[in-house]
């Protein structure tokens, strides 16, 4: 078994090695893909800078398991916890793989208009759909991918109809791309079982093939291009062929031509892997030199977002109104684009507005992931991102069957009654001279200071310490959705305010502060 197996690597690898003549294209106009050029052109546009909230969802086949993100990898893993999941729910990864689970995904209850009315009350500004993530498998009317939602699955346009419904309520569209990980990612996949009934038995990542489909409900499709150009497993610390990156090259154009979007964000970092936009395999010279000189746009990163910011002012009348994201880019160069944090947030403000990706509740559906509402874990995140510049990107997991957990809809309805109140102490605002401290966090507009303060308790007392006399002269204090006039001191020391009986709004309180001159 092990002699076939490694005869059949051999054949893959002169399969995957065929020679490409192809080039990168881009839409010719005021960007060039150099780091100078888009540096230098580039602004932030306002609908973003001033919108400050997004609504995400990661919607893929990997949510029909109901076992959370990365599943598609993990059920390859003998003995890990999605592993054991697919055993019981499915059956053994030789038999049952990934493709079959994209079969499996349907969204019969999904009803994208009623789930953008939600996303708009929620107080969203912009909506992103996820158009694929790491398992390859793209969420349109792909024309450079066949495994795609329009042909397996739902057999719907996915992001066509979430675009289409943005569109309807006034939002901003965007979508993710996250398939420039496939490379390697699938490696579990080319591995076997070393124990039990299965032992030294190929999964389907390995045995399944276009012509093994004859019969099959995936008939005509070839299973390899979902897995990626097989490769010997243990090389996912080599970089991709040509061709694989210039397909998905060719999968982001494709994206871009057909849906006009606003926004797009890259699930990559700056850092020098290969999977972040990196150079050609064909290019790089060792490991060791690699690791101390890549960098993520060599060739393709650049020329894409060149691409992206031509194309949109080349179909909007010269505007630039566009937004990319990337993680983790140098100081130099994030006047090219958005810096996107995924795991934690600044500790202080930025000079340039960022935004933070961040998962309520996970990235891909998990059942029984909502317990109990997330609203305060929400607008805690939504103030301190935006004391500090940001922008925030908030995913909600959706089922299989196109439904968001019934608490996630509390969740994002709180969310919206919320912003009903405080909404001006969010939009169109900056960041004051100090984002806060505990807490507390502070924005600002004109000559106002909006104060958000969580866990207030009715006819008590608050001191805030960054007001006394002797620094900020106040010359009026106003509380948010509270028709009452607010008892407030200053002295030397801090403000201090008498609460209400009763508070307006949920968890997060927001004072209004009339600055005599604003600093």
């Amino acid at each position: 078994m092990k002699i076939r197996v490694c005869l059949l690597f051999v054949t893959l690898l002169l399969w995957q090695c065929k020679p490409s003549t192809e080039t990168l294209t881009y839409e010719q106009g005021k960007f060039e893909p150099t780091w100078e050029s888009l540096t230098a052109h580039y602004e932030v546009p306002e609908w973003y800078s001033k919108g400050k909230f997004g609504i995400w969802v990661h919607a893929s086949p990997q949510d029909e398991a109901e076992a959370g993100d990365w599943y598609a990898r993990n059920l390859y893993t003998q003995g890990h916890w999605q592993n054991k999941h697919h055993l019981k729910k499915y059956a053994h990864p030789s038999e049952f793989g990934y493709k079959d689970v994209c079969n499996e995904w349907k969204l019969e209850e999904w009803q994208p208009d009623s789930m953008m009315a939600l996303y708009k009350r929620a107080g969203a500004r912009f909506f992103v759909g996820m158009g694929n993530h790491h398992c390859n498998f793209d969420m349109w009317d792909s024309q450079y991918q066949e495994w795609n939602s329009k042909n397996i699955g739902p057999k719907r346009d996915v992001l066509g109809e979430w675009k289409k419904a943005a569109d309807k309520y006034g939002l901003r569209f965007g979508t993710s791309l996250h398939a420039i990980n496939t490379w390697g990612w699938f490696d579990t996949g080319r591995q076997i079982d070393t124990a039990g009934i299965y032992k030294d038995k190929p999964y389907d990542v390995v045995a399944a093939n276009k012509e093994s489909g004859k019969g099959q409900w995936w008939e005509g499709y070839d299973p390899y291009e979902l897995y990626s150009p097989p490769h010997e497993p243990g090389t996912n610390g080599a970089p991709p062929t040509k061709e694989f990156m210039l397909k998905f090259y060719k999968r982001f154009k494709d994206v871009v031509a057909k849906y006009d979007i606003d926004y797009l964000y890259w699930d990559s970092h700056y850092g020098g892997v290969w999977r972040q936009f990196v150079r050609f395999a064909d290019t790089i010279p060792s490991n060791a030199e690699r690791s101390l000189r890549e960098t993520p746009f060599k060739n393709m990163g650049k020329t894409a977002i060149a691409h992206f910011y031509n194309t949109y002012m080349n179909n909007h009348d010269g505007k630039l109104e566009c937004v990319t994201t990337i993680k983790s880019v140098p100081e130099e160069y994030r006047n090219a684009l958005v810096h996107d944090y995924e795991h934690g947030t600044p500790k202080v403000i930025m000079p340039q507005v960022w935004e933070r990706g961040y998962g309520l509740g996970g990235w891909h559906y998990a059942k029984g992931q909502y317990k109990e509402k997330r609203t305060k874990q929400a607008l805690s995140m939504l103030v301190d991102v935006v004391s500090k510049n940001g922008v925030l990107l908030m995913n909600i997991p959706m089922s299989p069957r196109g439904t968001h957990d019934s608490l996630a809809v509390v969740t994002l309805k709180e969310i919206g009654d919320w912003m009903a109140i405080n909404s001006e102490s969010i939009y169109d605002t900056k960041p004051w001279k100090t984002y806060g401290y505990e807490n507390i966090r502070y924005t600002k507009k004109a000559n106002k200071v909006y104060v958000m303060v969580p866990d207030l308790l009715p006819n008590k007392n608050l001191a805030l310490k960054d007001f006394s006399s002797t620094g900020e002269s106040v010359s009026n204090c106003r509380l948010l959705g509270c028709n009452e006039n607010i008892k407030w001191m200053q002295d030397e020391v801090q403000l201090n305010i008498d609460l209400p009986e009763s508070l307006p709004s949920l968890h997060y309180n927001v004072f209004e502060l009339t600055l005599k001159s604003l600093n």
